[in-house]
């Protein structure tokens, strides 16, 4: 089997020194060290350039250099910003376009939320290209990504509580009411 890590937790500033660099350090060196016959790939991201030759050396004594891809895109492509638009969608087929070429039986991703502010880029629609591995050859314009960040601005508005009802415990459009102390007339058996 031959495996695709994709290692940019390890690489953004928000999450390599936190839990989801921790994790997906420590997963990927376990998968490569206990790898047996399978082979594994690791993908770098070459926007965080400062960081490839830091990552790399971090698994030298569980794989070799030549297991490592960088994959280089347009940049920046943080989603927080409305002009990096172009830039992302091409990165996220460019992404794709890659996976594709390194032709892996399964992708594994330490985090499919990152990048809102950051160049890390994701994405999930490769399944139609790592099916389409096993028959005819896909072109890059055939690659889908599912994208949640087509609409970056409303969804961090929504999560700062910005835009929402009034003050706690007050009911607000689109709010469910707390049921009435009697219901009049409603016939209802005991």
């Amino acid at each position: 089997m031959r495996l695709l890590v994709d290692l940019q937790g390890l690489q953004n500033a928000s999450s390599r020194s936190r839990g989801i660099g921790r994790y997906v350090r420590s997963m990927a060196r376990a998968i490569a060290r206990n790898s047996g016959e399978h082979q594994v790939h690791f993908l770098l991201n070459g926007l965080f350039q400062d960081q490839i030759d830091d990552v790399i050396s971090s698994f030298g004594d569980v794989a070799k250099p030549e297991q490592f891809h960088v994959f280089s895109m347009p940049g920046p492509t943080d989603a927080l910003r409305l002009e990096n638009g172009w830039r992302r969608a091409a990165a996220h087929t460019l992404y794709e376009a890659v996976v594709h070429d390194l032709a892996p039986d399964a992708l594994l991703i330490g985090s499919l939320f990152e990048g809102g502010n950051d160049d890390t880029v994701v994405g999930v629609g490769v399944e139609g290209a790592l099916l389409a591995s096993a028959g005819p050859e896909a072109a890059a314009g055939e690659l889908t990504g599912v994208a949640l960040d087509d609409h970056p601005v409303p969804a961090v508005r929504g999560a700062a509580g910005e835009g929402r009802g009034g003050p706690a415990g007050e009911a607000g459009a689109g709010q469910v009411h707390r049921a009435p102390e009697e219901a009049d007339g409603g016939d209802l058996a005991d």
